[in-house]
């Protein structure tokens, strides 16, 4: 298999914070916990560990929508749920990270002279992730 790109037009998310957004972008950022293990007095650069756990940021962008039943912005009910829900990015077709996401916060920007009314979405992994990334 030749190796392709993953388009921005390929791309999707769907989230489960009981949302009508029309979802325009994302980002994610994989971390680890990392701290320094010199000891006292040495006189070298500091060297680090991490600590092997994965962790799994989401940034997604959208534009908000109303008029659909049982469909708020995700305000009250997106933010409250403590062990997450689940959500599903897809950089590319027959590429994708799912698992479920804790969503620590939702901003809502609007100005009158805005065509729509961004959201941006702060997600959190809480668990593992299933990657779907095929490879040759």
């Amino acid at each position: 298999m030749a190796a392709t790109f993953c388009a921005g037009k390929d791309g999707a998310v769907v989230l489960g914070v009981g949302s009508a957004s029309d979802f325009m972008s994302f980002e994610l950022n994989e971390t680890q916990a990392v701290e320094s293990v010199a000891a006292y007095g040495a006189a070298v650069y500091d060297p680090y560990r991490g600590s092997g756990t994965p962790h799994l940021q989401a940034t997604v962008a959208a534009f908000a929508k109303y008029g659909a039943a049982n469909t708020p912005a995700g305000f009250g009910s997106g933010t409250v749920s403590p062990g997450g829900a689940a959500a599903t990015f897809t950089p590319g077709t027959g590429v994708s990270l799912a698992g479920s996401c804790v969503c620590a916060g939702i901003r809502l920007g609007h100005s009158r002279i805005r065509a729509a009314v961004p959201l941006t979405y702060d997600l959190h992994n809480s668990g593992d992730m299933t990657i779907t990334w095929p490879v040759s």
